[in-house]
């Protein structure tokens, strides 16, 4: 599904970065281990929200990685 999101991003028009991602998996983590108390439910939760945290920083490396090769492309 990350591929598909990231599509459908670009075509959108949306732009990522590497911080971005980073930024953005390290609040999904926060957000579910936390906010949605996964953390009550020990190794189980913290393996949720790192899988959770994977989704985020993927979906954004990828679309980074589609606009820097369009960016490159077209130069």
């Amino acid at each position: 599904y990350a591929t598909l999101w990231a599509k459908q991003k670009k075509k959108e028009g949306k732009e990522s970065s590497l911080g971005k991602a980073v930024v953005r998996s390290s609040w999904a983590f926060m957000r579910s281990y936390f906010l949605k108390k996964g953390c009550l439910d020990g190794y189980l939760g913290f393996k949720i929200a790192i899988a959770v945290s994977k989704e985020v920083y993927l979906k954004h490396s990828l679309l980074f990685q589609m606009r820097k090769s369009e960016g490159g492309a077209s130069h």
